[in-house]
């Protein structure tokens, strides 16, 4: 069983940006002996983050110290305050056993606080992250950007009103491939709906990252496009998705990967 190496302070359960913050969890895989650990420091404004934010470095405890050693980080997260003094907030949670860490590990979920209320809901998350236990000396970081929720379209093609603001993969060192997902996907009338991610910074539809269908089962199903991480635009930009023709979709997201 996976269990938290040491019980985080119920404060930790999500906190906003103010004065220094600096400390480190691990989650314990039992069966292979590694940990997971995340080193949480705040970061100053500058060119990661115009107005401060968090610095999230995750890696595996592979010498065993208890400590996340430089040369043991395999990602680096800037999770960066909002405008109008939207703070960022980040929720940490034990990821038990199962499809998205197979050994278990951690969850971290962030987004800003737009009503103010110091609580992160589900409808300001826009990030989830998951910190996967080490087997046999593998680990798999697992990032998933959410872009929109519940959106549909009767004909034609339209952009999603809501979006990925100020994406750069160039944030994302260690990633070792990108994928546009969509879940809970059908077509309205039978015929092929399609949903593809844009670049609305420049104008363009990102290569290689439409998929489609033309089941109608309300349960919908999951779509997953190509590896895309070669085509995703190496500045910032703002990204939408495009549903053509009669879709919907329940979730869209941009998967980030990082296995080592």
């Amino acid at each position: 069983m996976n269990t938290l190496k040491e019980k985080l302070p119920q404060a930790f359960s999500r906190f906003l940006i103010a004065g220094i913050v600096a400390m480190t969890m691990s989650c314990n895989d039992g069966s292979a002996g590694l940990t997971s650990l995340i080193n949480v420091t705040n970061e100053a404004a500058g060119t990661k983050c115009q107005d401060g934010g968090l610095k999230l470095e995750t890696g595996i405890d592979t010498n065993r110290n208890g400590t996340l050693d430089a040369g043991e980080v395999q990602q680096t997260e800037f999770v960066c305050n909002g405008i109008n003094n939207q703070n960022s907030i980040t929720k940490y949670t034990t990821e038990p056993s199962g499809l998205s860490c197979s050994a278990g590990g951690q969850k971290i979920e962030t987004g800003r606080d737009k009503n103010g209320d110091g609580t992160l809901e589900e409808t300001e998350i826009q990030q989830t992250m998951f910190v996967c236990n080490g087997m046999n000396g593998v680990s798999v970081n697992e990032i998933r950007l959410k872009i929109v929720s519940k959106y549909g379209n009767d004909s034609g093609t339209v952009f999603t009103t809501t979006e990925l603001y100020d994406f750069d993969i160039r944030n994302y060192p260690g990633v070792d491939s990108a994928v546009f997902v969509v879940d809970g996907v059908r077509s309205y009338n039978g015929g092929w709906a399609g949903f593809q991610l844009f670049d609305a910074t420049h104008s363009a539809f990102i290569d290689g990252s439409k998929v489609s269908t033309n089941l109608t089962d309300l349960k919908g199903i999951r779509l997953y496009s190509e590896n895309i991480l070669s085509k995703l635009p190496q500045s910032k930009v703002d990204i939408k998705v495009a549903i053509s023709e009669a879709g919907w979709l329940v979730d869209a997201s941009l998967f980030l990967y990082d296995v080592k």
